[in-house]
């Protein structure tokens, strides 16, 4: 964890694009940002099991739950104070 309590070496969005945070290899040396290629963003995106957002926590499950429509984002993009699950085919 970073100072500011951020994984170090995951991704994060900078200005629209997502690249790798800067870290501290256990050697002492340091890695610097890199754009991450759209495999790497799609192997994320595919892995990631919990989503934190200002309107709260997403955990990934194996089906959608049948709930209102009013009530579900189809897009990590669209999320605000009413949604309760996220169908974003690009977090399969």
């Amino acid at each position: 964890m970073d100072k500011y309590n951020q994984p170090v070496g995951q991704a994060q969005q900078v200005n629209g694009e997502y690249k790798g945070t800067t870290g501290f290899a256990l050697d002492g040396t340091v890695t610097s940002q890199k754009k991450l290629s759209q495999q790497e963003l799609d192997s994320i995106k595919q892995s990631t099991g919990t989503l934190h957002t200002q309107y709260g926590k997403f955990v990934k499950v194996s089906s959608p739950n049948d709930i209102p429509t009013s009530e579900t984002s189809k897009s990590v993009d669209n999320i605000n104070e009413n949604t309760k699950q996220i169908i974003d085919p690009k977090y399969k």
